[in-house]
């Protein structure tokens, strides 16, 4: 099936149309849309909400102080649950923050740090590596990723680093299975483009039959320290690098050879022109061309380089 019609929530969150019958929970894809139901997806959607709000017999659970849970019996019911407006009505201090784990939704406020602490810790016992957990937090009326205060900061980092340092670790075989499904690539024109990339990534055999390692055209991930105990992510973009994740440093390396550190967000000031993110979690770019030499020159020159 082609890629559903989806909406984003927030960070690595995001909804799509589906069908439930009894046990039997199917995404809605463009084939139904264009081929079966005189409709499209667009007024599907406030259908779909009318329904979930209607569907939603289980309240939420007060399970401490500031801190609420809400489960449902399909792994994407908690997603679902930020778009009622129960969640919206908690009694918590500050804004609503939620953090979601599969089918499990839990709940608290933003000013309230004892609570973020509870929701963190029964998040980690939940999640499993591959499924993780996402948090956002409602603000203007809207979710949006969630930033944590100065106090909440350290460990929400750590919890969110372990969980990428497995994700990122398994970057070969994500790519080449999405590659297979044809999931890569922009929105605008993601079959196009995904058929484009998958023939860029492609494994090739060499002169002696071999296949090359997908894994060398892959930028890696990894947690270095930082000092004071903190650690930080860092990618490392080579020359022959076609995929680099997104991390707080990016280690450059030349064709010469030469190598240096730069923080993300000076290198995309930079350089943005030379990636291009593609809509998948988490966060890669693609590799559009090398940094020119006024590029490298420009980011050897910062001040704020690393090392």
């Amino acid at each position: 099936m082609e890629r559903p019609p989806y909406r984003v929530l927030a960070g690595g969150l995001a909804v799509a149309l589906s069908w439930c019958e009894g046990d039997s929970d199917r995404l809605l894809g463009p084939d139904i849309f264009g081929n079966y139901w005189p409709v499209d997806a667009e007024s599907c959607f406030p259908l779909a909400l009318d329904n979930l709000g209607r569907m939603t017999w289980a309240p939420f659970e007060r399970v401490s102080p500031g801190l609420f849970l809400w489960s449902g019996p399909n792994p994407h019911d908690a997603a679902r649950q930020l778009l009622g407006e129960e969640v919206r009505r908690l009694d918590v201090r500050g804004n609503p923050v939620a953090f979601v784990c599969g089918s499990a939704l839990l709940v608290a406020g933003s000013e309230d740090l004892a609570a973020l602490k509870s929701a963190l810790a029964q998040v980690q016992k939940r999640a499993t590596e591959m499924e993780g957990f996402e948090a956002c937090e409602l603000r203007g009326g809207g979710w949006e990723a969630y930033v944590p205060s100065a106090a909440f900061e350290q460990k929400w980092r750590s919890a969110r680093q372990k969980l990428l340092s497995f994700q990122y670790a398994e970057q070969a075989e994500l790519w080449e299975m999405l590659i297979e499904q044809g999931m890569l690539g922009r929105e605008e024109d993601a079959a196009k483009e995904a058929d484009a990339f998958a023939h860029f990534l492609m494994k090739l055999e060499d002169d002696d039959g071999e296949e090359p390692d997908t894994a060398a055209m892959l930028g890696t991930w990894e947690l270095v320290s930082s000092g004071w105990g903190v650690k930080e992510s860092r990618c490392t973009w080579r020359p022959e690098c076609l995929v680099l994740p997104q991390a707080e440093r990016v280690q450059v390396t030349t064709e010469a050879g030469e190598s240096f550190e730069v923080r993300w967000g000076d290198l995309m000031q930079v350089a943005s022109g030379a990636l291009q993110q593609q809509s998948v979690y988490p966060s890669w770019f693609k590799v559009l061309r090398p940094l020119d030499p006024g590029e490298l020159k420009a980011l050897v020159a910062l001040p704020s380089r690393v090392g």
